[in-house]
């Protein structure tokens, strides 16, 4: 028979050229032998049989089977279906196999189980081996190259680190403990340290020499994966690659002269927000925030963005938003297991993030459309420029809007007509920007709170603003802001005690040396805010709110880099010029108007207590409800799911203990299972429904009708939207 099928199918190559038929028509094809075989199977090559039938010579066969030939070919053939393409395959390459080779016999047929020996005439061995021998070979070479990551690790103190999670122990009790933790470890620990989370090294530290390297030596953000969701490539998140370009486009409408001219524009909505503070004040303990919230959004899109926030619809649905994300961020920041990307993707906050996202977007995009559109009617209208500039109505319109070249929203837009910015980008820039005006107003909203507690320091606030201002009402100007000496000392001392941003996170792609410590490459960095800016040794009383600790003979006794809010270096915070504009504006013209009487915090222990209780109290709250909807909509499938039987499940993890071990055991495990069930039974593997059936009119009803292959994640790696795993509407194209 061997002989009848190289006769029939296979040639010596001294022709280089065979011409095909099949059911698609003739075309030529170049055959070339890729051998991983023996000499011998290199000297043939396959040629058409003499069948006349439409289907022709199913040489596709040969191509790929077991990678032993294949031919170049201009056209793919499929016109044979894949049954028949994997039968002949076989036909041809086992009995060329086994002219070479000869296979060991085996006792019985659970012997395959275990490995599979083929033993040549010559005598040269060949063992394939099993997964588990690749896997700790595939470890190993894991571990080896990551030594010089685990020998610096090893010099570095910190908590015990369990084998596989590390430290990631210590986080799983809550956002409450959890900060609390933190806080006492940090002061616990030696100013630098480490926690393993995982495999993943974290190096933290709260000395400002130390600040200083990583703020000028590490570039790479570590913008957490809930951040990168929300804000993709904008700046908060950019790659450095991308970060250097995009900067270097803004930086164009942060200059002072522009950040000078939005003077009247903080003052404007600043008189807006007293008009509304005006409705609430009645005596009352009022919540700020959303208030301020709004006033912020308002105040950066007539600034930077160059519209009126009133003229876009669901500007109050991105408010409420915007906070929502804000939670959702703390939730999955706090809780370890939402870290897990494939846990996170089934979860239905990441559904809820992505709406939300949308929704923002939307808000966004009008904007973005509304100045495309005005920058379209300046452009065309260049003719009649005179005409236009003859009517005020018009002309005011045209040089408020377009004269200015570097506003914000223009010089991206026109980033986009240059080829240097997509529109995905423009919109990740000012969904940053927006993000970063939030940051403003919770630390305005924080100012008057810190008022509430210390009003001796609220009287200064009013004193100096009086010998500014005496009891003209009149608008605030930039050289009034630029007296503020006072006020500017408060914002500043609060934002040490209440730092806009908790931690500076970079990675850290070289080698670094600090002191007699190095960051190995591969690690991440560290810098919590929040512990630096409380440092005894750094500030005196820390906790004792003075804002003379900024005066300059104060500041000169303290190390360049113990202060950090708004960062350092070449990646410090593009609006941190604009931002303290925007406050002292704001904050002075609330101190003419009002003053803050008390507060319900007694002490400023007592705001990070109630932020963290408050968030502890949501995440129990929110938890229970999730926890209700989940089982709530998949009521159907427990229902249908209990008809059938099976073997006992266990809570969370269902029948995945039967699994545990090799894959031999499993392979065991899952016969005798089928063997020990009726023909169709269930299976729940952790939250899913499995039901195996061996009834052949089930099986015709299934293939009949289920089109989707059940998708693993391995495969999905490998395989993507190929024909082995492809979704049902991928089989109809």
């Amino acid at each position: 028979m061997t002989e009848s099928l190289e006769k029939h199918f296979f040639r010596p190559l001294e022709n280089t050229r065979s011409r095909f038929s099949t059911g698609r028509g003739d075309y030529q094809t170049y055959g070339r032998a890729a051998t991983r075989s023996t000499t011998l199977m290199d000297n043939w090559r396959p040629v058409r049989n003499n069948r006349e039938d439409d289907d022709g010579f199913d040489f596709s066969g040969v191509r790929v089977a077991s990678r032993i030939f294949y031919v170049s070919n201009e056209r793919k053939i499929n016109s044979l279906s894949a049954f028949k393409h994997a039968m002949f395959s076989m036909k041809i390459t086992l009995p060329i196999f086994f002219k070479q080779v000869q296979s060991t016999e085996y006792k019985s047929v659970e012997d395959v189980d275990f490995c599979i020996v083929a033993i040549p005439k010559e005598g040269c061995k060949v063992k394939l081996q099993k997964l588990e021998k690749k896997s700790l070979i595939s470890l190993a070479r894991y571990h080896w190259n990551r030594r010089r990551l685990y020998y610096h690790a090893w010099k570095i103190g910190g908590p015990f680190a369990w084998p596989i999670i590390g430290s990631a122990y210590l986080f799983i009790r809550g956002h409450k403990d959890s900060y609390n933790i933190v806080t006492k470890m940090i002061n616990s620990q030696p100013p630098i340290f480490k926690l393993w989370m995982g495999t993943k090294l974290v190096i933290l530290t709260t000395q400002p020499t130390h600040a200083e390297v990583i703020v000028k030596t590490c570039f790479n953000r570590l913008g957490t994966k809930h951040m990168e969701e929300i804000f993709k490539t904008g700046l908060i998140t950019a790659p450095v690659d991308i970060w250097r370009r995009r900067r270097k486009i803004i930086n164009k409408s942060f200059n002072t002269k522009i950040l000078n001219s939005y003077v009247d524009i903080f003052d404007k909505r600043a008189r807006h927000l007293m008009k509304q503070f005006e409705e609430k004040c009645h005596g009352n303990y009022i919540d700020l925030l959303e208030t301020l919230l709004r006033c912020s959004l308002d105040t950066v899109c007539e600034t930077l963005l160059d519209v009126d926030s009133n003229s876009i619809t669901g500007q109050a649905r991105y408010i409420t938003n915007t906070n929502r994300l804000a939670k959702i961020s703390a939730i999955r920041g706090s809780s370890i297991w939402l870290h897990a990307k494939f846990i996170w993707s089934y979860s239905s906050l990441h559904q809820e993030v992505t709406n939300l996202r949308r929704e923002m977007m939307d808000f966004i995009r009008q904007i973005i459309e509304m100045k495309k559109i005005e920058s379209g009617l300046y452009k065309n209208c260049s003719e009649g420029r005179e005409y236009i500039f003859a009517h005020k109505r018009f002309k005011d319109f045209f040089l408020d809007n377009f004269d200015k070249e570097k506003v914000f929203i223009n010089n991206l837009i026109n980033s986009t007509e240059d080829g240097e910015l997509d529109e995905s980008g423009v919109m990740d820039e000012i969904q940053s920007i927006f993000a970063a005006s939030e940051t403003t107003a919770i630390t305005n909203a924080l100012v008057l709170c810190m008022m509430g507690l210390h009003s001796n320091i609220q009287k200064n606030i009013q004193e100096e603003l009086a010998s500014i201002f005496g009891h003209s009402d009149r608008t605030v100007t930039l050289e009034d802001v630029n007296r503020m000496y006072y006020l500017e000392r408060v914002i500043k001392e609060t934002m040490r005690l209440f730092p806009p941003v908790p931690f500076i996170r970079r990675s850290v792609d070289e080698d670094i040396e600090l002191d007699s410590h190095v960051l190995p490459k591969g690690s991440e960095v560290y810098i919590p805010l929040l512990s630096l800016h409380r440092r005894p040794d750094f500030w005196k009383d820390p906790l004792v709110f003075n804002p003379d600790r900024f005066l300059a003979e104060n500041e000169a006794k303290r190390p360049n880099f113990s202060y950090l809010p708004f960062s350092r270096g070449s990646k410090n915070c593009i609006g941190f010029k604009y931002a303290m504009l925007s406050m002292k504006t704001m904050l002075a013209i609330f101190f003419k108007h009002y003053e803050v009487q008390s507060t319900k915090y007694k002490s400023i222990e007592d705001v990070d207590f109630w932020l963290a209780m408050l968030l502890a109290q949501f995440l129990i709250i929110l938890a229970l409800i999730l926890l209700v909807k989940y089982h709530w909509d998949r009521r159907w499938l427990y229902y249908h799911g209990s008809k059938f039987k099976g073997p006992f499940p266990w809570p969370i993890l269902g029948n995945a203990p039967l699994f545990f071990g090799k894959d031999k055991d499993a392979y065991k495990t899952l016969t005798n299972l089928v063997n020990s069930q009726s023909p169709t039974f269930r299976v729940w593997l952790g939250r899913e429904l499995v039901v195996v059936t061996t009834e052949p009119a089930y099986v015709e009803t299934i293939l009949s009708n289920s089109l989707d292959r059940f998708k693993s994640h391995n495969l999905e790696e490998i395989f993507h939207t190929g024909l082995l795993i492809a979704p049902g509407e991928y089989l109809h194209l």
